[in-house]
This record gives structure tokens, C-alpha cells and sequence, in this order.
């Protein structure tokens, strides 16, 4: 189910299908249809690929301008966070209103978890400790996760009392974007929180909108995955 796999295949049926004008057109929207709305991680990388090769190369003209523009703009709104790109780079306030570099301040993990919330986000309220929780329990210590944490909001005074209540504060990296000049909403693509995105050691995306139940799962397999890749074929472990 790797997208780049997907992608293959797909080239292999529309080069099939284009010798019959409407074949093409029947396969080619519901492969669009099917990528945006999948539920799977990752898959959104095959929608983007689907824009960048066929509604944007001029090969499916039965698309009016004003629909491919609406596809465009989410393609666009997905490419810089697909899994295996390196994170955005953003600049944000810590909590006495001095600005912070997420990548200086992440500098230091093997595993970051980047989490965007909102106080008065009825999932937040309830998935946020449910976070400090994993992360304490299984993740900090055994895989050296840490996380780094951003309110959407402006207002100072809403994120502290979410902090405090919730027991944030020397715990996680908190932030926020006073200002709201900060384009992490655009680079990441926050429409509603919370979001939840794993990077490597070299802040490369390699989850998101991962359950936090799944949290402790998708590092461990990660990180036993780069573990065995790292040992050489012909070396024997007992």
C-alpha cells in the first residue's frame, strides 16, 4: 500500500485505459475520488501525485478551471507534509513570548511528536493528557521522544490555563503564535486540531494523524525497522 507502488500501478491502467476516451475518464475520477477520501496514512501522497500527472498535465479536460483550481489548493495544502518530506521549519512563541525555532528546539530527539491543539477543542481536551500519559509511560525514556506542542490560539491567556490544567508545562515544548503571523497553519496544513505528526532524528515525516493509541506501535515499529536495516546481512546477532 506504498504510494509510490500505487502510483506505478495506476500509470500502468491509465496508459491501458487511454485508447478509449471514456474508459479513461471513468478510471481517472474514481482513482482521484478514492485517494481523497482515504482513511489509510500516507495516501495522500497518490492524490497529489494524481493532480501533478493527469488534472494538472492537461489530460482530463472534462474538468472545469474553477474545479481543477479547488484541486490544485488542497494538493498544494498537502505536498509540504506528506510522509518522508523533511518538516517544515517554523518559527513560534514559547510561553514568556519569546520566539522559538522548532527545529533548534527539537535538535536534541530521536523522535518528535508535533501536536497542534486548541483549548477549547472538546478531542483535545480529552487526547492531550491521553498524550502526556504514552509519553511518559513508553516513549520518553525507551525511545528518547519528545514532543513539541502548539495552541492554534492567540490569546495568552487560554493556552497557560490549558497547560496548567493539564500539566503541560515541563513536560512538553509549549508554544504559540501570538502575532498570528506564523504560517505553521498553512505549512501543516491545521484545519482542526488536534494534528499529530512524527518525525525521525532528521525530521523527516514519517507519521501523522496517528490515534494516541497507536503512538507507542508506529515508533516502536519504526525504530525496530531502522534498527534491523542498520545491521549488515552478513553479521549475526544472538
Amino acid at each position: 500500500q506504498e504510494p509510490d507502488s500505487i502510483n506505478h500501478a495506476i500509470d500502468i491502467v491509465l496508459k491501458k485505459a487511454s485508447i478509449n476516451e471514456e474508459s479513461f475518464k471513468i478510471l481517472s475520477s474514481e482513482i482521484i475520488n478514492k485517494y481523497a477520501k482515504s482513511n489509510i496514512m500516507g495516501q495522500e501522497g497518490i492524490y497529489v501525485y494524481m493532480i501533478d500527472n493527469y488534472y494538472l498535465n492537461g489530460k482530463t479536460p472534462w474538468v472545469e478551471q474553477e474545479t481543477l483550481d479547488k484541486m490544485k489548493e488542497r494538493a498544494d495544502a498537502m505536498r509540504p507534509t506528506l510522509i518522508g518530506k523533511t518538516a517544515p521549519d517554523i518559527t513560534v512563541y514559547d510561553m514568556n513570548n519569546y520566539p522559538m525555532n522548532f527545529y533548534k528546539a527539537i535538535d536534541s530527539n530521536d523522535y518528535t511528536i508535533l501536536v497542534f491543539w486548541n483549548s477549547e477543542c472538546s478531542h483535545c481536551k480529552k487526547e492531550i493528557p491521553e498524550l502526556l500519559e504514552t509519553w511518559k509511560d513508553s516513549l520518553k525514556q525507551q525511545y528518547n521522544v519528545g514532543v513539541f506542542s502548539i495552541s492554534t490560539e492567540v490569546e495568552k491567556e487560554h493556552v497557560d490555563s490549558f497547560i496548567v490544567e493539564h500539566h503541560l508545562n515541563g513536560n512538553f515544548i509549549n508554544a504559540y503564535d501570538p502575532t498570528g503571523r506564523s504560517n505553521f497553519r498553512k505549512l501543516y496544513d491545521v484545519t482542526s486540531t488536534p494534528v499529530v505528526i512524527i518525525l525521525d532524528k532528521n525530521k523527516k515525516i514519517i507519521a501523522k494523524k496517528v490515534a494516541i493509541k497507536d503512538l507507542n506501535y508506529v515508533i516502536s515499529t519504526y525504530y525496530n525497522f531502522e534498527k534491523n536495516k542498520a545491521i549488515p546481512k552478513n553479521s549475526s546477532s544472538k
